[in-house]
């Protein structure tokens, strides 16, 4: 029993401080350069959701970001067994690069990283039952994968993800956008 209070505890700690720590923002975001349409290339999480879910998730997903007034919205088409299905997220800017909104817990959305043809999202949500995961999401445009792919494993590692927590899109036929 003493063995899985210890883990329980080292785990509470990693988490703490992942928590805390301040996932550093792209200097030169402007929301601009993250609207209209991206492909998924890669996903990262520690959520069980996520590991349920995994094995579903093959094909490239399709997301399309758009301004509504002052919220950013965020549509994310993907293809499941069952067809496609649709996720849309209403993002509140907390500040520069920084997005927060509420769906099963409270998300905080960071772009860590944002070109013309590349865009890399670190998302920590915390549940009502004091869970942390985090999400990461590597998004690109145009027909070429990223050279990116490996640094987005090495990041995925660096916070304490296996290789099993990390997913790599294959090309397929696409879920439309709304």
């Amino acid at each position: 029993m003493l063995p899985t209070v210890r883990l329980v505890l080292l785990s509470l700690v990693f988490i703490s401080q992942m928590h805390a720590a301040d996932i550093p923002v792209d200097p030169d975001f402007t929301v601009d350069k993250l609207l209209g349409e991206w492909t998924g290339v890669a996903a990262a999480s520690n959520s069980p959701m996520f590991m349920k879910k995994k094995e579903q998730m093959k094909t490239e997903p399709v997301t399309k970001y758009w301004m509504d007034g002052a919220n950013l919205i965020s549509s994310t088409a993907f293809r499941t067994s069952k067809g496609c299905k649709t996720r849309k997220v209403i993002l509140k800017e907390a500040e520069k690069g920084r997005y927060t909104y509420t769906g099963k817990g409270e998300s905080r959305m960071s772009i860590i990283r944002i070109t013309p043809t590349l865009c890399l999202e670190h998302t920590i949500t915390t549940m009502p039952n004091g869970n942390i995961y985090f999400n990461l999401k590597l998004y690109k445009k145009g027909a070429e994968p990223p050279k990116e792919m490996e640094k987005f494993t090495e990041y995925a590692l660096s916070l304490g993800l296996k290789k099993e927590n990390v997913v790599f899109f294959e090309k397929g036929e696409k879920c439309p956008s709304n």
